[in-house]
């Protein structure tokens, strides 16, 4: 129950940073108020994931956890579509190219073609074979429409794309900068 509970509330936290993120990315032009404002209220629900595992850590007995988790073996919480929207719409789609096909893919590049090469594609493939796995293959099945027109939507409306559209001063404000790193951080390295 609390394994459930928990991921139910991280999907409810990640519906509120899509919400956000499209406050921004909606807007035909954005202050760096506005833009600091809501990409400190995404950090603030970021942190609130990061800092609550304890809550399956200390709402559970191990061997319960352990043996909820194994049954879900190999599938993690990366197998969450908001998620993955969240990184389409928070950087340009050549940064979760993986980096081995970085230089075979532009702009031009079919979504569908940049998609089989983002990073947790490549990572859900047999290395030797180059076959899916059967949990990305499901997910795919699920999800795959949904996520080619996600990641067409925010192309050029995603975080990064309209933080280098702001002029240069812009880009320069303290609290902006200040809220870019906050954020890259809680993704990045505590997410």
């Amino acid at each position: 129950m609390i394994f459930i509970m928990y991921h139910q509330i991280n999907e409810l936290l990640f519906k509120m940073i899509l919400w956000e993120i499209e406050q921004v990315a909606s807007s035909a032009t954005v202050s760096t108020e506005k833009f600091s404002l809501h990409l400190n209220r995404i950090s603030r629900y970021f942190d609130m994931l990061s800092s609550s595992f304890d809550i399956m850590k200390e709402g559970m007995e191990r061997e319960q956890y352990l043996k909820f988790r194994n049954t879900l073996t190999p599938a993690s919480g990366f197998q969450s579509a908001q998620y993955r929207k969240i990184e389409f719409a928070s950087t340009e789609l050549i940064n979760l190219i993986d980096f081995r096909f970085r230089a075979t893919i532009d702009r031009n590049t079919p979504f569908e073609h940049a998609y089989e090469h983002l990073y947790w594609q490549v990572a859900g493939k047999d290395y030797k074979t180059g076959k899916k796995s059967m949990l990305l293959s499901n997910f795919d099945k699920r999800y795959l429409e949904e996520f080619i027109t996600f990641m067409k939507d925010y192309n050029t409306t995603n975080l990064w794309t309209k933080f280098k559209q702001l002029p240069i001063e812009d880009q320069q404000n303290n609290e902006l900068v200040k809220a870019m790193r906050h954020y890259d951080y809680t993704v990045n390295i505590n997410g």
